[in-house]
C-alpha cells in the first residue's frame, strides 16, 4: 500500500497483522506515480486499487505511470470513477489500447462514484 499520510500507513499495517497475521505486506509512504516505478519492475503487479485525486490528468497520468508496472492480465482498479470533480473522466480512459473494461460499477440515482476496473492486455 502507498499513502501520504504516516498515520494512516500505520493504522493500515496493525489491521493487516490482525486480520491475517502471516501477510507479507509492504507499505510505503508518499505519492503511488513516484513510489510505485521506483519500487516495482516492470510487469510485476497483478492488482493495484488507485483512490486519491480524481481528475483526468491525474487519471492519465496514472494509467500512463502505472501501466507497464501491471502483469500482463493485472487489474487496476479506480475508486469513485463518475463525476466526482469532473463529468465523464473515466470512459475515455478505458479506450487506450491495451486496455480492457472490465466492470463499472455505479449506484443508480446516485451522480458519482462508482469503480472502474481495467484490465491489461
Amino acid at each position: 500500500g502507498v499513502d501520504i499520510d504516516k498515520d494512516a500507513l500505520g493504522r493500515t499495517q496493525a489491521a493487516i497483522d490482525q486480520a491475517v497475521p502471516h501477510a507479507r505486506c509492504v507499505l510505503y509512504k508518499g505519492n503511488a506515480l513516484d513510489v510505485l516505478p521506483a519500487n516495482f519492475a516492470p510487469d510485476t503487479i497483478d492488482l493495484l486499487f488507485v483512490d486519491d485525486d480524481h481528475h483526468r490528468a491525474q487519471i492519465e497520468r496514472e494509467i500512463e505511470t502505472f501501466y507497464p508496472l501491471m502483469k500482463p492480465g493485472g487489474l487496476m482498479c479506480f475508486h469513485d470513477v463518475l463525476g466526482v470533480h469532473e463529468p465523464d473522466v473515466w470512459l475515455p480512459m478505458v479506450t487506450r489500447g491495451g486496455l480492457r473494461l472490465v466492470n463499472h460499477l455505479h449506484r443508480p440515482g446516485q451522480p458519482f462514484g462508482g469503480l472502474g476496473v481495467i484490465q491489461r492486455a
